[in-house]
């Protein structure tokens, strides 16, 4: 079975009631914990998922003359790698963050010796390794992760398929807590945890191609 929202919530109430038609775990509540399981579940793949990124988008801006601050993709849910383009005739330079030893160094004077950047909220400023900033298009590259989208209607969650249930099976857990029913819900978590697992497991090792990697469409940051 390939898991959308529809499949999930009949999946939740076979794992409750033994029964997928049954509605007294109405929809309103299901797509909430289903939901909430999902942003539970996309947390715990940010902490093993090695060279794969999951959810992964790759931005892109032009870089102004003399500004040094640009604001990043308002879906951002982790910062991966960020590469400048000094000038319009050279190539993308990995950046790195900036050290925090060098926080207090004036922004306007600081020269690193290779391309940084530094983070405040939702912008990041650059600094190239001769202090300017020149007009490039699509100067500035960010690869990151991005939030998710809420599941509605048929849409199914981002995830690969084997551990789509992971929702269902939280939000069924969910339900049997709330109600009460904790010899089903111990029953539930033991299946989670196992399935967590295998998750982790399966995200940490998901790239071996190390040399080669597969990069999501671009997208412009405004």
């Amino acid at each position: 079975m390939s898991f959308n929202l529809v499949n999930l919530r009949s999946d939740a109430r076979y794992l409750v009631f033994g029964d997928s038609t049954n509605t007294v775990y109405g929809d309103t509540d299901l797509d909430r914990n289903i939901n909430r399981w999902y942003n539970t579940v996309i947390a715990w793949i940010l902490t093993a998922n090695g060279d794969w990124q999951v959810n992964g988008e790759i931005a892109t801006t032009n870089l102004v003359s003399g500004q040094r601050e640009y604001l990043l993709p308002t879906d951002i849910l982790k910062l991966n790698e960020v590469y400048i383009k000094p000038v319009s005739t050279g190539n993308y330079l990995k950046s790195k963050q900036k050290d925090l030893a060098n926080i207090a160094t004036d922004n306007d004077t600081y020269v690193p010796s290779y391309p940084q950047f530094d983070l405040l909220d939702n912008s990041i400023f650059i600094y190239t390794q001769d202090g300017v900033i020149n007009t490039v298009t699509a100067g500035l590259k960010v690869i990151y992760q991005k939030d998710l989208t809420e599941l509605t209607g048929t849409s199914a969650p981002n995830l690969a398929e084997p551990f789509k249930r992971l929702l269902s099976i939280g939000a069924a857990f969910d339900y049997c807590i709330a109600n009460e029913m904790y010899s089903k819900a111990k029953g539930l978590k033991v299946i989670m945890d196992e399935t967590k697992t295998e998750l982790l497991g399966f995200y940490a090792d998901r790239s071996t191609a190390r040399d080669i990697k597969l990069e999501p469409k671009e997208e412009n940051l405004y």
